[in-house]
């Protein structure tokens, strides 16, 4: 039976999306997360939310599934870990450390996300992190998604960048550079492939 409402609707655009999946490795994971993602729709669709509360659980549950907490921290004593040389680690939000008991020197991994290659994939790096992401006071409500930053590297021994946020030009041209570099790469390895089956053929099975 054809599903309705909005598992239908979940499950037409996840087959859309598997369906542009290349065969092999990247649709078979694809169709392991269709299942995944359609199993919580239906629970979700059988939960009877209203707008307010469907709206309200799905703010929840992204939170709790980030391992984000649902209030704030406190910086108290009792919600740290000590994991090694001096580092303590929230036992409530795992992205947030301080050192040595110094509620002043907590700092959240998860503050900020980079990109430079146009928003293609995402990093995070300890040098650009303390120049973007927020002093943390308590109490604090970390965000359930990062604030993202794009970049682009400059300088001969790319040591130096450029903020590109609010660029959307250069975030196309560099998210364009990114995936011609992708398909020539490809290329390259199909073209190494189809080399040593042909060196492969040519040897013959006594070889």
């Amino acid at each position: 039976m054809k599903e309705t409402g909005i598992v239908g609707f979940a499950e037409s655009e996840l087959l859309r999306l598997e369906e542009k999946c290349k065969e092999g490795e990247g649709r078979e994971m694809q169709h392991f997360v269709t299942e995944s993602v359609l199993d919580l729709v239906r629970a979700f669709s059988n939960q009877g939310h209203s707008g307010f509360s469907a709206s309200y659980c799905l703010d929840m549950f992204f939170r709790l599934a980030k391992h984000k907490p649902a209030t704030a921290l406190t910086g108290e004593d009792g919600e740290w870990a000590d994991v090694g040389d001096g580092d303590e680690q929230n036992r409530r939000c795992p992205s947030v450390f301080r050192k040595a008991g110094d509620n002043s020197t907590a700092h959240d991994l998860d503050a900020v996300a980079f990109s430079d290659n146009g928003g293609h994939s995402w990093f995070n790096n300890k040098w650009l992190r303390e120049r973007y992401a927020p002093k943390i006071e308590f109490p604090y409500y970390p965000p359930a998604r990062p604030k993202f930053v794009y970049i682009r590297w400059v300088g001969v021994d790319h040591d130096r960048f450029v903020d590109i946020t609010n660029d959307e030009e250069a975030k196309k041209l560099l998210y364009e550079e990114h995936e011609r570099i992708l398909r020539e790469d490809e290329d390259a390895r199909f073209r190494a492939s189809r080399g040593r089956r042909a060196n492969t053929e040519s040897e013959g099975p006594n070889a």
